[in-house]
């Protein structure tokens, strides 16, 4: 298992270790298919990446590189493009807005799961025994809180939602293989819950985060790379 590159301690900083005190059990859960969400508001198809500063083309975004890391913003087609997560720090502290701010809690969340993960053997446990440690199960509770699963989001396997096949997403996945949706996902539906997106099994490598509530993104850069997804 690739050892994960571990983020600077600028990251980890204490206005950031605030815990939410529910419970989310990660799960490989069908998705409930009894679900009414209404997931129309404003779409988002035709995008502006902007990496430094500057208007970059959608071709030009290395997902090959672990560190990339894809925002797309709340209220706008606007994407940041990052290639390490101290500039999305940067980032945020510059913006300091409520959104920025947000992304920046929940990706040094995340940043803390991957050493976890790696750390731990995660990966390998599961392997060898189709289960994960319950000291993970408590650990990824405490980070990521549960959310209500009738809160869906909704990944789509066809750049337009309208003609797309599609799964529900109300709980996290390490592989989207164990339900049958890896590297299919298209564009995305979000409903409450912000996601992350992750080219790797395990919410490793490259990664984009949505956080517009009722919107959906179409044509995006993670075009049918995606292996995990955590729901925030």
């Amino acid at each position: 298992m690739k050892k994960l590159t571990k983020v600077s301690a600028l990251l980890v900083f204490a206005s950031l270790f605030l815990i939410s005190c529910q419970k989310e059990k990660l799960a490989f859960d069908e998705p409930k298919q009894n679900e009414n969400i209404t997931l129309k508001s404003q779409t988002f198809e035709d995008y502006v990446y902007l990496k430094d500063n500057v208007v970059i083309q959608k071709s030009q975004i290395d997902l090959e590189n672990d560190n990339t890391t894809l925002i797309f913003d709340e209220n706008s087609n606007n994407v940041y493009v990052f290639d390490n997560n101290e500039k999305v720090l940067q980032w945020a502290n510059s913006q300091n807005t409520e959104f920025s701010n947000s992304v920046l809690k929940s990706l040094n969340k995340l940043v803390l799961l991957q050493n976890y993960i790696a750390d731990n053997n995660i990966e390998e446990y599961y392997e060898q025994t189709g289960s994960t440690p319950k000291e993970y199960d408590v650990f990824f509770e405490d980070l990521f809180g549960i959310g209500g699963k009738s809160t869906i989001n909704i990944l789509q396997d066809y750049p337009n939602p309208s003609i797309s096949g599609s799964v529900g997403a109300p709980v996290s996945y390490p592989k989207l293989s164990a339900i049958n949706f890896n590297d299919k996902t298209s564009a995305v539906s979000i409903a409450v819950s912000a996601l992350w997106l992750c080219k790797n099994n395990w919410y490793g490598g490259s990664k984009a985060f949505f956080g517009a509530f009722v919107n959906t993104y179409q044509n995006i850069a993670f075009d049918n790379v995606v292996s995990s997804v955590i729901k925030i």
